[in-house]
């Protein structure tokens, strides 16, 4: 097999992995939004929206992939990655839009707290762990062969911090029943995901060299 076709291979199995991180993350996302509503708890639906920050800095990996396959079309792989980008920038305001909902709730919740199943929280948030953990193995190779993949993987570090954080306030919960916890850590996760959200915009906004020296030829 000539490098030039090796090369391609390795390419379309990274992506291939990065595929099934995605799935598995969005899959994830949306169960924990399900739970979220049924437990009553906005800690399981910042966290949601966390994991939704997570799948979209690996679709913008999976682009780059993408134009990387396409490098031999070079118009097309630039209008591709033009309306990529137009979605995530598009998906970064509706985030913020949610994350003034998260915290405007959490304002709420604060004054009157619902009662908060912590056990439904305390399986869901092992979930999203487990979930993580996964899609860090999947991202290991990717991680040391650019420096988007790598900053992906963090990325990932930073999600599993966030799910430990979910297992402990749903351990507190389900052993004192103080619901009241759950708005102020749902509110604290809102608070992180805002500066996360930016960060992915510059990344999108930032991006367009990155795809355009792909379609090149170069490596990502």
């Amino acid at each position: 097999m000539s490098s030039k076709n090796s090369a391609a291979a390795a390419i379309t199995g990274r992506k291939g992995r990065l595929l099934l991180a995605v799935s598995l993350t969005m899959a994830f996302m949306v169960i924990e939004v399900i739970a979220g509503l049924e437990a009553a708890s906005l800690v399981l639906l910042a966290d949601a929206a966390h994991m939704l920050i997570y799948a979209s800095g690996l679709a913008l990996l999976v682009s780059a992939h993408q134009c990387a396959e396409c490098r031999a079309m070079p118009v097309k792989a630039y209008g591709y990655g033009a309306a990529r980008i137009l979605i995530m920038l598009t998906g970064c305001a509706l985030f913020l839009l949610f994350m003034a909902y998260i915290l405007y709730e959490a304002y709420v919740r604060s004054l009157n707290p619902p009662e908060v199943r912590g056990d439904v929280m305390l399986i869901i948030a092992i979930g999203s762990l487990l979930t993580t953990l996964v899609n860090l193995k999947l991202l290991a190779v990717e991680s040391s062969h650019s420096h988007l993949g790598k900053r992906t993987w963090v990325s990932g570090l930073n999600d599993m911090l966030g799910s430990l954080e979910v297992i402990v306030t749903a351990i507190i919960i389900a052993l004192t029943g103080w619901s009241w916890i759950d708005p102020i850590v749902g509110a604290a996760i809102g608070l992180y995901i805002i500066p996360r959200t930016w960060v992915f915009a510059n990344q999108a906004i930032r991006y367009p060299k990155q795809w355009r020296s792909t379609c090149r030829g170069r490596t990502l």
